[in-house]
């Protein structure tokens, strides 16, 4: 009798285990997703201000693009973590 008990529990704990794994895989893949939406926001503003870099003078341009540069870099590092 005691063993089955021992059985009933090591299944119960299987069946804890596996809801517990997929609600992570489940809140990991929402997490990827936020980030990649984000990460997109992050293109479309970047594309917004780049139509009006051809306006700008020549000071103004490099210190723009060193800018961007900067947040492409993050923006990687972000969506690799």
């Amino acid at each position: 009798m005691n063993s089955q008990n021992n059985s009933n529990t090591e299944g119960e704990n299987q069946k804890e285990d596996m809801e517990s794994l997929r609600a992570l895989l489940a809140y990991k893949g929402r997490y990827h997703d936020h980030k990649e939406t984000m990460a997109h926001a992050a293109i479309l503003i970047q594309l917004g201000v780049l139509t009006f870099l051809f306006r700008m003078d020549y000071h103004h341009k490099i210190s723009v693009l060193i800018g961007y540069a900067l947040m492409w870099a993050i923006i990687s590092g972000y969506m690799l973590w």
